[in-house]
């Protein structure tokens, strides 16, 4: 099993807790950066890709690529930089069946259709339009474990939809969605609902977003409990609290 966080050059700060959580994990991993001239956390890839939040859906690939390429285990996990991962929990993984483990929305059209998903990240302007509107498999969560076949797929279909696709932004998590969108790729589908905006899952393995204090307090936790005390305490510096703050005010109000 090898862990590929995605991270960039603005982020070394959550790059360093990433690197610290991740100091005794038995498993080899790799920061995951596009092209950039400034200063990287090792161990690390370069993907030829230019840095942009737009982009992510290519840098994906190259990261599955890169694990397909020159390794030979069965199982990926992909993370981002502000993931709180439970390295003691993964061993449970290595072996289990499915190709993806992780969490796996069914979006129907008048579910999904939100002009504003996003924006606020976007670098380039002509990626800020209305969504087009597609029955969407969408691949959320804090972690997403890969099988072979999986990576398989999604390097071939996820790619393609990429290309059909070029104008609206659609995000990695949707294109991995749309290429396991097969019944010969077997789901399971960790997340657990909370009352808090933080994605978890079901026995905090991870946890998403995490702030860069938060990382410290859960590594100081030992219990499932200890971990959601430190949550619900700081559910306020999460990133997902002030995006909702955020659509209050700039969604219209139903009549």
């Amino acid at each position: 099993m090898k862990i590929y966080i995605t991270s960039c050059d603005k982020r070394v700060g959550y790059a360093r807790k990433v690197k610290d959580m991740l100091k005794d994990s038995p498993y080899e991993y790799f920061f995951v950066y596009g092209q950039t001239n400034t200063k990287k956390i090792e161990p690390y890839i370069e993907v030829d890709v230019q840095e942009a939040y737009e982009n992510l859906p290519e840098k994906t690939f190259c990261l599955v690529e890169h694990f397909m390429k020159n390794f030979s285990d069965e199982k990926l996990v992909k993370i981002d930089d502000d993931n709180y991962l439970d390295v003691k929990k993964l061993g449970r993984y290595e072996t289990s069946p499915e190709d993806y483990i992780g969490h796996f929305h069914e979006y129907k059209l008048h579910d999904w259709y939100d002009p504003y998903f996003h924006w606020y990240k976007m670098d380039n302007p002509e990626y800020k339009i209305a969504k087009k509107q597609f029955e969407l498999n969408y691949a959320e969560g804090a972690v997403c474990i890969l099988s072979r076949k999986a990576c398989e797929k999604i390097l071939k279909d996820g790619r393609e939809f990429f290309k059909n696709t070029p104008e609206t932004y659609m995000g990695e998590d949707i294109r991995v969605g749309m290429s396991l969108n097969d019944p010969f790729i077997v789901k399971k589908d960790i997340k657990i609902s909370t009352g808090l905006t933080y994605e978890i899952t079901e026995d905090f393995t991870a946890i998403h977003p995490v702030n860069l204090l938060v990382f410290d307090k859960l590594m100081a936790t030992k219990t499932n409990e200890e971990k959601a005390e430190v949550l619900k305490k700081y559910d306020y510096l999460n990133e997902n609290h002030h995006r909702l703050q955020f659509l209050k005010k700039v969604r219209p109000v139903a009549s």
